[in-house]
């Protein structure tokens, strides 16, 4: 039996695979290589890694990989580990054993590599490493010790294991340790691959017969006998006479065609017969018989089977079938390279943690016939060399045919090319995609980032009509050839801008400002970002109201503008008092009330809206308007004309006047303390910023903004009566201070106020205005304004409430409106009318900060500016000192402003006129002092009481009281005499007490 089976040479070729590596064998028989040189490898970083769904997938690094398929190119991943966390870099370097590429390293690498990981990756922050990678290069050779993974790379995907071989197992292992993973993938050209697989069909050819040998053995014995006898008798006697007569004739056709199926045939014919007999027989018979037989068989059988297993020859058969023919195949279509992992480090016991990591991570759960090893090269100079220089170390092929020699290098998974053998394994880019992969969870230095598909669609608009906006994004990747433009004739549908502090709409506010090229007003209440603008528009004007030290804003909240109406300005105030204030009960009817009493008291009609002594009155010069001081003596008058209560006329009374006489002081008196307001249709001719960051209280700003908004509002309709084509941009920051949401506690007056003026910005565009709301809040502002506002673009926001609340309005998935927390600077959804869904957008960003622009520069800016709108013949009477004195510098102006905003001088005169008593004398001969020192001429003091303190009526026209006031003029300044001022009869009805 045992000579069926006999013994194989090829049992030394079992032998031999079951050996591991030697690194002495093989440093003795390395092949030097040559320095890299400049132009032989370049590198990009990779800073941050987008990617779709749950983790970034190997299968899109599979596709990066297999871009690669120049043989003279190698394929490089390095990362680099150190206290602060790791940088993860991927590159190409020549590969010294193939021709140099049809074209260069950095090509490959700039043109093909890069391009495909942004492709696969989109959105991942990929750039050029310094100097193409000479730091890098410099780094690794500074790295003292050298160990390499021999052996093949298995692959755990299947279930959750698929997780845990992630790159971040190992970066979170090694963290705070200096090392380096250097992978080398050297790109093998199609017949080196091919060449492969027939050394693997000839070892599959040669170890089968090994695996399994059968014999069998068999012996049969038998023997038969058999015997038998028969006997028998017979006997009988028989008689038979017979006599006969016979006459015949007969004719006969007979006709036959020769078909299965078909005969015929006919007779006819006569017969004459007579026939007679006699039969007599006797029988008789006896049988015997005797039949004796017997049988014997025997027979006897032996088999012998028997079966020899060789289960080395057997796993490596199953290896070959199952894992590298398979990968060989994959190979052909997707690209096979030879891969020499490289681990580097600065200590012993880092290195043999970074190798011991290494091979548990990227070793598979069985079915490897050729397990990682990790060998120490450090004392093997050529080949750290060639690791170093991100070569694949090389041996010289033997020079004998023997073919178990090839089998055993293809069996290792070893490429031979040239008369050399490369000590690497055989990898497709599926293996390569998991020992040079990407981590599947954020490490410290690599930053992972979750992108969510949005459109990639919006339509096409006009060149000639559109108002670009920026370049569109898909999945993170900013695509700059691929344009998002809005049509600027939609801008008066109006367009409501969102996101939170630093996440990029001012800048995009900036950029529609620009790219419109209309006339805007920008009403900014909390910052001071826009006044930038000054570098790009020598037109720009900048108020600062509350600081008339800038550029002051002179607004008289109750001055009609031509062609409104006096009841139509009174609502207006009612309802921005209401909006902004908690006004409770009858107060609002009050303030009303209070209202019309001071157009009348003017000398107004309040049925015509005409004045009784000017034909214009809103001729320059002329001052027929009330102003806030006015209504704040009105009220009280009202109140008490109304029957109420003593409590009630307290209370009503306290309410009103304490709201009113915070808008007469600080900052605000400024702003309200003046006969007249600027020229506003001249305003809505030109680009302008308005400031609002001194007025601290958010209901002041927002009574400020609606008093701002309704004379707009007012002048666009003028101009729209002279020019129907006329065009304007009113820009609102942090609009919820005007148009804030109303809520269950919210009183029925203030909601009415806020409906008023959300329905008047949505009305506003038949006139050719467009407005553009912004605000960090969305979920504050009443939802009219998401109604009513064609575009939206949507920066980052973090709030739940806000999310849903843009979300809902431009069509967003929920993972969508999620992902709005997780957008770059400078990056908004943007959703228009007729749009399909909703696309992201990088916006495109050309202005500087405020931080750039010192404050020693651009104040005096503020100032000349505003110096030279106030220089307007249509604002020189804006204060009656300055029609006198059109000439004034830029210091006199200021002067002159800062006092017609005091109201000092104007406080003492009401005093003393009210009680002349000594005191009340010397306080006001001190302000006239002081005012005519600051003027520089009497007259100038008296024309100020003059406009500012006196109503001029048909029996008491405005040259009487300047008579009166001229002679009386230096009795005010006697200290002795007080009487003499009551004979000239200063004292009326008509005046108006500060």
């Amino acid at each position: 039996m045992n000579n069926i089976i006999t013994a194989q040479p090829l049992d030394k070729l079992l032998s031999a695979l079951a050996s591991p590596a030697s690194s002495t064998e093989i440093a003795k028989r390395l092949v030097p290589c040559d320095a890299l040189q400049a132009d032989d490898y370049h590198f990009f970083k990779i800073s941050s890694l987008s990617h779709i769904s749950d983790a970034p997938r190997r299968e899109a690094l599979e596709n990066v990989y297999s871009c690669i398929r120049y043989p003279g190119a190698s394929v490089v991943y390095l990362l680099i580990g150190n206290s602060d966390g790791v940088g993860l870099y991927l590159g190409v370097a020549r590969n010294q054993l193939y021709p140099k590429p049809i074209i260069s390293i950095a090509d490959i690498s700039k043109n093909i590599l890069k391009p495909s990981f942004e492709g696969n990756f989109r959105g991942s922050s990929v750039s050029q490493a310094l100097d193409g990678g000479a730091k890098l290069i410099k780094q690794l050779q500074s790295f003292r010790h050298v160990g390499v993974l021999q052996g093949t790379v298995g692959d755990q995907a299947q279930g959750e294991n698929a997780f845990f071989q992630g790159i971040d197992r190992l970066v979170d292992a090694m963290a705070g340790g200096e090392f380096c993973l250097a992978i080398t993938a050297a790109c093998l050209a199609p017949e080196d691959v091919i060449t492969l697989e027939q050394c693997l069909h000839r070892g599959y050819e040669l170890l089968a017969p090994l695996a399994r040998v059968s014999f069998q053995q068999g012996k049969t014995t038998g023997s038969s006998l058999s015997w038998g006898s028969n006997k028998g008798q017979s006997k009988g006697t028989n008689y038979s006479e017979s006599t006969g007569s016979s006459h015949d004739k007969s004719n006969t056709t007979t006709k036959t065609t020769s078909r299965s199926d078909s005969s015929e045939a006919g007779a006819e014919g006569s017969s004459d017969s007579t026939t007679k007999g006699e039969s007599k027989g006797t029988s008789d018979s006896t049988s015997e018989g005797t039949n004796t037989g017997a049988s014997i068989n025997r027979g006897e059988t032996l088999n012998i089977s028997a079966e020899r297993h060789n289960r080395q020859a057997q796993q490596w058969l199953s290896y070959i079938d199952e894992v590298l023919l398979p990968r060989v195949d994959y190979g052909r279509s997707r690209g096979g390279f030879v891969c020499n992992i490289a681990l580097l480090a600065n200590s012993q016991h880092t290195l043999l943690r970074l190798g011991d990591v290494s091979r548990s991570i990227f070793s598979g759960n069985m079915g490897n016939q050729y397990p990682l090893q990790m060998l120490n090269i450090s004392s093997s100079p050529e080949w750290v060399n060639s690791v170093k220089n991100l070569q694949i170390p090389v041996i010289p092929r033997q020079a004998s045919n023997d073919q178990a020699v090839n089998i055993f290098d293809s069996l290792k998974s070893r490429v031979s090319l040239h008369g050399k053998v490369m000590m690497g394994a055989y990898v497709t880019p599926k293996e390569l995609s998991l020992v040079a992969g990407l981590p599947q969870q954020e490490v410290v230095g690599l930053e992972l980032k979750e992108q969510v598909s949005f459109g990639l669609n919006p339509p096409n608009v006009p060149v000639i009509d559109s108002l670009p906006l920026g370049s569109l994004v898909q999945d993170g990747r900013i695509l700059k050839h691929k344009k998002v433009s809005l049509n600027r004739w939609d801008l008066n549908k109006h367009v409501f801008v969102a996101g939170v502090t630093g996440s990029g709409k001012t800048t995009t506010c900036h950029h529609l400002l620009r790219e419109s090229m209309l006339p805007f007003l920008v009403i900014e209440p909390v910052k001071t970002e826009y006044r930038m603008l000054l570098n790009e528009y020598d037109d720009l004007l900048v108020l600062t109201p509350g600081r008339d030290d800038l550029a002051p804003l002179k607004l008289n909240p109750l001055e009609m503008m031509p062609g409104e109406t006096i009841s139509s300005r009174v609502d207006i105030i009612k309802a921005s008092f209401s909006a902004s204030f908690d006004m409770e009960a009858a107060i609002p009817q009050v303030l009303e009330a209070a209202l019309y009493r001071c157009y009348e008291n003017m000398g107004w009609d309040l049925n015509t809206s005409t004045h009784n002594l000017y034909k214009d009155p809103f001729a320059a010069g002329c001052y027929p308007f009330p102003i806030l001081q006015d209504l704040l003596k009105t009220v009280e008058e009202i109140v008490k004309e109304q029957g109420f209560d003593e409590r009630l006329q307290k209370d009503y009374i306290g309410s009103v006047k304490a709201r009113l006489q915070g808008l007469l002081v600080g900052a605000k008196g400024q702003i309200f303390n003046t006969l007249r307001s600027i020229d506003f249709s001249e305003l809505i001719q030109r680009r302008v910023v308005i400031e609002l960051e001194e007025i601290r209280n958010g209901a002041e700003k927002s009574l400020l903004i609606a008093f701002i908004m309704t004379n707009v509002i007012q002048a666009l309709k003028n101009e729209h009566r002279k020019n129907s084509k006329f065009r304007h941009l009113t820009l609102i920051e942090e609009a919820h201070h005007l148009l804030t949401r109303a809520d269950p506690s919210t009183s029925s007056n203030k909601r009415q106020a806020i409906e008023m003026f959300a329905d008047m910005l949505a009305e506003v565009r038949k006139y050719g205005e467009g407005v553009i709301i912004v605000d960090q809040i969305p979920n504050k502002l009443t939802p009219e304004v998401l109604k009513n506002t064609n575009t939206k673009i949507i920066h980052k926001l973090f709030a739940e409430d806000d999310k849903a609340a843009v979300g809902n309005t431009v069509s967003l998935e929920l993972e969508q409106q999620q992902h709005l927390s997780k957008l770059g600077i400078g990056q908004a959804v943007v959703f228009g009318q007729g749009w399909q869904s909703a696309v992201l957008t990088q916006i495109e960003t050309n202005s500087a900060t405020q931080a750039d622009i010192p404050f020693n520069i651009i104040e005096p800016k503020l100032r000349e500016r505003a110096w030279q709108f106030y220089q307007l013949p249509s604002n020189l009477h804006l204060l009656p000192l300055q029609a006198q004195q059109p000439t004034l510098s830029i210091e006199q102006w200021r002067e002159l402003v800062s006092f017609s905003a005091d109201t000092k001088l104007l406080s003492a005169y009401t005093k003393y006129m009210d009680d002349r008593n000594k005191t009340n004398q010397q306080a006001l001969t001190l302000e006239l002092e002081e005012a005519v020192a600051l003027l520089g001429d009497w007259s100038q003091v008296i024309e100020h009481l003059l406009y500012y303190l006196y109503i001029p009526t048909k029996k008491e026209p405005m040259e009487q009281w300047r008579k009166k006031l001229q002679a009386c003029y230096p009795l005010l300044l006697k200290k002795d005499d007080v009487k003499l001022v009551v004979r000239e009869n200063l004292h009326t009805k008509s005046r108006r007490k500060y």
